[in-house]
């Protein structure tokens, strides 16, 4: 009972520091002005209402890329770097991920299926996923857009050299094919080693 409540008060206090660094956090100011100037409705109040996920252990991995007919067209396999434990705080992505960090091919594979069940048809998408070894290749979150935000574009361009978000424009418009959507990657370009670093306010002391 008494490591119960001492951990009680722990979380709570958790909870309080969360809630005064997101008050002034950089990015939710900016989240908010846009809100505001674009007349959207975020539902909630980011500067004091937050969400708690379960952490999942395992390598972080992404899979970013365009829907087309049913069948994906996917940027490459995304390695996420994290901040050392136990800040879970993305320091930026790795585009291909390094060889040695998983199998690549089941993360594909996963990611594909995850696709399918979600049914999207037509659109961009990112798959998130942890990578604990051999075939347990997990399913964080699937969302039904292309990664646009973030540097993510330029990403995108620097390893692909294609600009992703015409690319998407593009095939759901007709105009053509997105090279690689019709197929399972026919035609994909091979990705250039590109990496994408974030200046992280965690390090400013800003959110604990």
């Amino acid at each position: 009972k008494v490591r119960g409540r001492l951990h009680e008060r722990a979380l709570d206090a958790a909870v309080e520091r969360v809630k005064a660094g997101i008050a002034v956090s950089p990015d939710v100011r900016r989240l908010v002005a846009f809100a505001r100037m674009a007349g959207l409705d975020p539902e909630c109040d980011p500067r004091r209402q937050f969400l708690v996920e379960e952490c999942i252990d395992g390598a972080p991995a992404e899979t970013d890329g365009i829907v087309r007919g049913g069948r994906p067209w996917t940027f490459g396999v995304i390695e996420q770097r994290w901040m050392r434990p136990p800040l879970p705080y993305l320091d930026g992505y790795l585009l291909p991920a390094d060889a040695g960090f998983a199998d690549v091919a089941q993360v594909r594979r996963v990611s594909d299926g995850a696709l399918a069940a979600s049914g999207i048809a037509d659109g961009g998408f990112a798959v998130e996923m942890r990578v604990r070894g051999g075939d347990d290749v997990r399913v964080i979150e699937v969302n039904g857009r292309l990664g646009e935000d973030d540097g993510f574009p330029r990403l995108f361009e620097a390893s692909l050299g294609v600009h992703p978000l015409r690319e998407c424009v593009a095939a759901l418009a007709g105009i053509g094919p997105a090279r690689g959507a019709g197929a399972s990657d026919e035609g994909t370009p091979t990705p250039r080693p590109c990496a994408l670093d974030f200046a992280n306010h965690v390090r400013e002391g800003i959110v604990h």
